[in-house]
C-alpha cells in the first residue's frame, strides 16, 4: 500500500454543511470530508475512462482520508471527545482530562473539590501538544427575487464557512498494484 499526500490551500471561503437539509440552521464541519475530494477526482476521470474509473472509486482499492488544517506546516488532528476541561476553563490552560482513564481516586477529588467538567468538542491540537482554535467565517444573506430585483421579503439565511487561505493535510491511500 503507498500513501499519498496531499495540501490544499483554499482559495475561497467554502461550506462543508454537517447537514444535508436545505433548511434550518446550517452548521460547518470542522474538516473537509475525503470523499468531497474523491467527487473532485471523480468529475476529471469518469467521463473519460471507465475501466479506471471502477478502479479508483468502487474496488475499495483507493481510499480518500479526511483533509484537517494545518498550522506552522504540521498536519493537525482533531481534539478526541474523550478530552475534558474544567468548566469555565479553557482548553488552553494545559488542566485537562482523558475521563474514561482517569483513576477512581482522581475523579473523586475533582467531584470533592467541585471541579465540574466539560466535554471538548471543537478544536485540533499539533503533535507538540499546542491547542489549536478553530475559526469558522459567519455570514448573513438574503435570497434575491429576481421579479423585483431586490432582496426578498422573510429570506435571509446564515451559513459558517471554512476559512480562505487555509491549509489542509489530507491523504489517499492506493493498494498495491493500483
Amino acid at each position: 500500500m503507498k500513501r499519498l499526500n496531499f495540501k490544499c490551500t483554499l482559495l475561497t471561503e467554502i461550506v462543508v454543511s454537517a447537514q444535508t437539509a436545505t433548511e434550518g440552521e446550517h452548521q460547518s464541519l470542522n474538516f473537509i470530508p475525503g470523499a468531497n475530494f474523491l467527487g473532485i477526482l471523480a468529475a476529471e476521470v469518469y467521463p473519460n475512462d471507465p475501466a479506471v474509473s471502477y478502479t479508483l472509486f468502487h474496488s475499495g482499492k483507493v481510499r480518500f482520508g479526511d483533509a484537517h488544517i494545518v498550522s506552522n506546516g504540521i498536519r493537525s488532528y482533531q481534539i478526541p471527545f474523550l478530552w475534558y476541561y474544567p468548566k469555565g476553563g479553557k482548553l488552553t490552560e494545559n488542566n485537562n482530562y482523558m475521563l474514561n482513564f482517569m483513576s477512581n481516586k482522581n475523579f473523586n477529588k475533582l467531584i470533592i473539590d467541585g471541579v465540574i467538567l466539560k466535554q471538548a468538542r471543537d478544536g485540533y491540537f499539533t503533535e507538540g501538544g499546542d491547542y489549536l482554535p478553530f475559526v469558522k467565517m459567519f455570514s448573513q444573506k438574503t435570497a434575491y427575487d429576481s421579479d423585483i430585483r431586490r432582496s426578498a421579503e422573510s429570506e435571509m439565511f446564515g451559513y459558517e464557512a471554512l476559512q480562505k487561505g487555509s491549509e489542509w493535510h489530507f491523504h489517499v491511500d492506493v493498494d498495491n498494484g493500483v
